[in-house]
């Protein structure tokens, strides 16, 4: 059965409730917090395991070595014939970030599982103050996704965004009237200000926050490009009688100048797929920002430096062990090693 401890997007700790850069849990019209995880596929978690990264001991190793963590990428085999990454074939490094929310069918309105991904899940909530740490086993519903995918020519990876249609509206647009999201309400009056993150203390508990919290009051600051709409509209067409027709892509993040080498120019161990070899180790993200209502709540827009870009952001991604630039290959898991 799933196991959901975070109660924030990025595992500082387990008691963390921050998403990045500003703070505060995610709450449901109902008043309940949402959930993370993160996972990684094969590829990934084998070279964390190969090279130790998983503690800190084995970073500071690696780091002795002269190595920088430098994750497999995705590389065709007509690609590894030119010369331009080492395995022809192989999958590169996946990283799969989710949101969830606790589906209540007696709540007003209710929640209609039929309309989620759902799973049953053990949700675990750390001891805050003097309440106990509780968990309990809650069925879910999936409100948000990110897939991170590291190839060849993207060596910053490719990261897309997916979301429930029924989240948020979109600031700017008329909400229709009846209209029922995950994390928007009408007329409001035990919400917070539209996307600030509740004033502390947080309760961070499965049952309704206390009046001093309130509840979150989401809208989308970036809308949905018109060519997604349409491709979503394209897509959700193919999957009608499934639950994926309620959900939809909101953007992809890619480098538009990845390798920042030339041809001729690959590096020693993994061809283009090295960001330290770009001439610019952001590889000049387009859309400059993308954010999901779920998973960078708080920080939706467009200021530089404050607002989420997905590549900018883990740029910033470091191991715990000194050396090398403490580079983690745009990932912040190692962050968490012991």
């Amino acid at each position: 059965m799933k196991v959901l401890s975070q109660v924030a997007k990025r595992p500082d700790i387990l008691e963390s409730t921050n998403q990045p850069f500003d703070s505060g849990p995610l709450i449901d019209i109902h008043g309940y917090y949402s959930r993370f995880e993160i996972t990684v596929n094969q590829e990934m978690y084998q070279y964390t395991l190969d090279n130790r990264l998983y503690s800190r001991e084995g970073q500071a190793a690696f780091a002795a070595d002269g190595k920088t963590v430098d994750f497999p990428c995705g590389c065709t085999a007509a690609s590894a014939a030119a010369g331009q990454c080492a395995d022809g074939g192989q999958q590169g490094a996946i990283m799969v970030k989710a949101a969830w929310k606790i589906l209540d069918t007696e709540a007003t309105p209710p929640d209609d599982p039929a309309t989620f991904h759902t799973a049953h899940a053990v949700v675990y909530t750390p001891a805050q103050g003097d309440q106990p740490p509780t968990c309990d086993k809650q069925r879910v519903g999936l409100v948000g996704l990110h897939i991170g995918h590291k190839t060849q020519h993207e060596p910053q990876w490719t990261w897309s965004t997916f979301e429930h249609v029924k989240n948020a509206p979109t600031q700017g647009e008329a909400v229709p009237a009846g209209s029922r999201y995950n994390y928007f309400q009408p007329d409001c009056t035990d919400c917070n200000a539209v996307n600030k993150p509740p004033p502390q203390p947080w309760d961070a508990h499965d049952q309704p926050v206390t009046a001093n919290s309130g509840k979150s009051q989401v809208e989308r600051a970036i809308p949905i490009p018109q060519a997604t709409r349409a491709m979503n509209t394209q897509v959700q067409g193919i999957l009608a009688n499934t639950v994926w027709l309620n959900y939809e892509l909101v953007s992809t993040q890619w480098p538009t100048n990845g390798s920042g080498t030339t041809p001729g120019s690959p590096s020693a161990e993994n061809g283009w797929c090295d960001p330290l070899n770009a001439v610019d180790k952001a590889g000049n993200p387009a859309p400059v920002f993308l954010a999901n209502t779920t998973l960078e709540t708080y920080i939706q827009g467009t200021v530089p430096q404050a607002s989420s870009s997905c590549i900018n952001c883990h740029l910033n991604a470091a191991t715990t062990a000194p050396g090398n630039d403490n580079f983690s290959d745009f990932t912040y898991l190692l962050e968490r090693a012991q």
